[in-house]
C-alpha cells in the first residue's frame, strides 16, 4: 500500500481489496472457532451442538468468495499501477557467440 500511495487510483481500489481480507479474516476465524467448538465439546465428554457447527461451516463457505474478491481487487491495483507507471517488467537481451545468436527474455 505504501508504494501506491502516489497512484490515488491504485491507492484506493488496494485499499478496498484490504477491506475485503480484513472480513474474510474475521469470518474465517470465527467460523473456525464455531465449527471447532462441537469437536471439542464431544472429546470433553458433553453433547455436542451440531449447529453451531453448520454456522461455522457456513462463514468458512463465505469466506471463499470474501478471499477471491480481495485477489481480484489487489490484481486490479497492481494492474492499474502499473498501467500508470509505465513501466516493463520484461528486459532483452541479445547477445552473439561465434556465428550463433541469441535472445534471452527476463521478465
Amino acid at each position: 500500500m505504501e508504494i501506491m500511495y502516489m497512484n490515488s487510483d491504485a491507492y484506493r481500489e488496494f485499499r478496498t481489496a484490504k477491506h475485503y481480507y480484513t472480513a474474510a479474516g474475521i469470518t474465517g476465524f470465527a467460523g473456525g472457532v464455531l465449527l471447532c467448538l462441537p469437536l471439542i465439546n464431544t472429546i470433553g465428554g458433553g453433547t455436542p451442538q451440531w449447529g453451531i457447527a453448520a454456522g461455522g461451516a457456513g462463514l468458512l463457505l463465505c469466506t471463499i468468495p470474501l478471499t477471491l474478491t480481495f485477489k481480484n481487487r489487489a490484481q486490479h491495483a497492481v494492474d492499474v499501477y502499473n498501467e500508470q507507471t509505465k513501466t516493463s517488467r520484461i528486459k532483452t537481451r541479445f547477445y552473439f557467440q561465434g556465428n550463433r545468436a541469441g535472445m534471452v527474455i527476463q521478465f
